[in-house]
């Protein structure tokens, strides 16, 4: 268990955390205070701005407090990127098998997704929704299995808009009401959105466009389908 307050702010010096005969037994942790500034994490790092590299060793935990922007970074693979939010800024994250990053705020998510058949998967709380202040920002590469899971929570109090564009795998959802999120997508293919809202409103382009509503992929399951021309489908 090993904490870092500040950030690691010492030149030229990594700091690596080795779990030795311990690792993978779920009890290695590492803490960090970001102390409000942006952070990137991968398969191997997590890196606080203006600090060395941490490299991660077969940790099972980061407990992460006071996040800026975290960037998360994917490989040449399909990666998943799983949230489960417990409010709107808080909750854990976690890159495919990678250690659990539990946080207590973050100021926006960046995923950054590159090659392979990516999923962005966000658990919403129960009546709200995760929604950092400065928004969600999901670059899936342009494959043709990158997809976006908004799953559960919201309400009737909520509003929600779905704007297609500029190219076809792009968009742009925004959520207002009890809290606000703005969430940017690009490179996508399919989109599932299951997040309880009072009202969707739906934006096309300004060309002749298609708007389709039908019941998706699997008849009564309770669940509809739009479609704008060759856009992504929500």
């Amino acid at each position: 268990d090993i904490s870092a307050a500040g950030p690691l702010a010492v030149p030229g010096i990594s700091f690596t955390v080795l779990a030795g005969a311990g690792g993978g037994s779920g009890n290695d942790v590492i803490n960090v205070d970001a102390g409000g500034r942006a952070l990137l994490l991968d398969h191997h790092h997590l890196t606080v701005a203006g600090s060395p590299s941490i490299l991660l060793t077969e940790v099972d935990r980061i407990n992460l407090k006071g996040a800026g922007t975290l960037t998360v970074i994917g490989d040449n693979l399909g990666n998943t990127l799983k949230v489960d939010a417990v409010s709107p800024s808080a909750g854990s994250l976690r890159l495919d098998a990678g250690p659990l990053v539990v946080f207590d705020n973050m100021a926006a998510l960046i995923f950054d997704a590159r090659d392979g058949a990516d999923m962005l998967r966000i658990n919403n709380p129960t009546r709200t929704i995760f929604a950092p202040a400065a928004g969600i920002n999901y670059a899936g590469g342009g494959q043709a299995g990158d997809a976006l899971d908004l799953l559960g929570g919201g309400s009737a109090a909520f509003t929600e808009t779905y704007s297609v564009g500029p190219l076809d795998g792009d968009g742009h959802i925004a959520f207002a009401g009890p809290v606000a999120l703005d969430l940017r997508f690009s490179g996508l293919a399919p989109v599932t959105d299951t997040v309880r809202a009072g009202q969707l409103t739906v934006t096309a382009t300004d060309a002749a466009n298609q708007i389709r509503l039908d019941d998706g992929l699997v008849a009564a399951d309770g669940r509809l389908r739009v479609s704008i021309d060759r856009f992504e489908p929500i």
